[in-house]
């Protein structure tokens, strides 16, 4: 046997937009509920090294990131080296990896700091072990998922500044009032309704969805 990774679904978003939590969930192997987990008579994550080490018997645990922003920019960011990283790994539950947009190099140039918004858009991961002498890849799992901190801030920020008042009902407010009140609550309908079927079949009309949402909440 060998090991068959898992990414734990859903990855996390942090509420400051600034990271996302991809988290192992491959587990511990076990002889009867889980064959192909981390362990004896499989890869140990204790075997794990950076990518520049080949030496025979050891792996590399890599992430490699591809970002699709709303107007359909796509750009593969350099393979990441969990190791070097977010290394040395004791145990399974050390298999923790905090990106952020210092991480996501593009020919080795940074898309940010470490406390810089991630962009908002399309992301597929790909997680994956491979022996280190060889290169052989020995398991990979991708997880797709949207990014949507930007927006999602934005328009929680606009509906914590909806109007309110006891008298509203007797419509005594101006158009401007209207608006401040029907615009959040259209653009947070809008947001939903983009994260309602989330799948790789429907990412042109959420990345347009997005789009639509990033022109709203810029104003």
């Amino acid at each position: 046997m060998a090991v068959s990774l898992v990414i734990l679904d859903p990855p996390v978003q942090s509420n400051d937009a600034t990271t996302v939590r991809f988290q192992d969930d491959t587990g511990v192997y076990d002889a009867v509920d889980n064959t192909s987990g981390w362990g004896t008579p499989n890869e140990e994550v204790t075997d794990i090294v950076a990518v520049t080490t080949t030496t025979v018997g050891k792996y590399h645990l890599t992430l490699d990131i591809v970002v699709t922003t709303s107007d359909s920019t796509e750009t593969t960011y350099d393979t990441i080296d969990l190791y070097t990283e977010f290394g040395p790994f004791s145990s399974v539950t050390d298999l923790v990896f905090d990106i952020t947009p210092a991480l996501l190099l593009d020919s080795g140039v940074a898309l940010g700091d470490s406390d810089d918004q991630l962009p908002d858009g399309w992301y597929v991961a790909t997680y994956t072990l491979s022996e280190a002498d060889t290169s052989t890849e020995i398991s990979s799992a991708t997880k797709t998922l949207l990014i949507d901190g930007v927006v999602r801030t934005l328009i929680y920020d606009k509906m914590r500044q909806v109007p309110y008042s006891h008298d509203f009902e007797r419509f005594y407010h101006d158009i401007k009032e209207w608006g401040e009140l029907l615009d959040p609550i259209y653009y947070f309908s809008k947001f939903h309704g983009m994260l309602a079927e989330v799948t790789t079949a429907k990412k042109s009309e959420i990345l347009s969805m997005l789009a639509t949402l990033e022109i709203l909440t810029s104003v």
